[in-house]
């Protein structure tokens, strides 16, 4: 924030939040930046345009965001994580901080855009997905595998002087 001449000071954002309406207001006019700062687990939908900082480091990196880019609102889960963290930043000199009313939770509520989140291949649920398929394939590979290799023992002529084969066949 600069003190030039011809430069107005930013108009504080309200302590009390603002409503998920209200935020999608702001969001279209482009005149807020969404931090989600809600742990990963809780991160399968996503708020359209946010940026995802656990909140363990939000503080270090909303340093980043210039009071120039519009407010900065924050986002939790329910809201009360995000209005604690608006009320760090505010002490520590941004004044254009808020949070959203309700959190996450309402802004679902409330129809904002969203989108799923990409799945990370490092998460424990991707590896999981991925041990999973590869079980299936081996078992898919290992029954082609002994299905080949008893066609080609029953067509290799190794049997030519056994026994004739035994009737399964159920009586009629």
């Amino acid at each position: 924030m600069s003190d030039a001449p011809g430069r107005s000071q930013p108009k504080p954002a309200p302590e009390g939040g603002i409503s998920p309406a209200e935020l999608r207001r702001r969001m279209a006019l482009g005149e807020v930046t969404v931090i989600d700062i809600r742990p990963d687990d809780d991160r399968v939908l996503n708020l359209t345009g946010t940026v995802n900082i656990p909140d363990s480091k939000m503080t270090s990196l909303v340093r980043r965001v210039s009071q120039s880019d519009g407010t900065i609102v924050i986002v939790c889960v329910d809201g009360s994580a995000s209005r604690e963290s608006a009320k760090g930043l505010r002490a520590s000199g941004y004044v254009q901080v808020t949070h959203v009313d309700g959190g996450f939770r309402a802004c679902q509520s409330a129809k904002l855009p969203m989108v799923r989140k990409a799945e990370s291949p490092t998460t424990p649920q991707a590896r999981q997905k991925r041990r999973a398929k590869l079980k299936v394939v081996m078992v898919v590979v290992v029954a082609a595998a002994m299905l080949y290799l008893g066609y080609a023992l029953v067509t290799s002529g190794l049997f030519e002087g056994a026994p004739p084969p035994v009737d399964l066949s159920l009586p009629h």
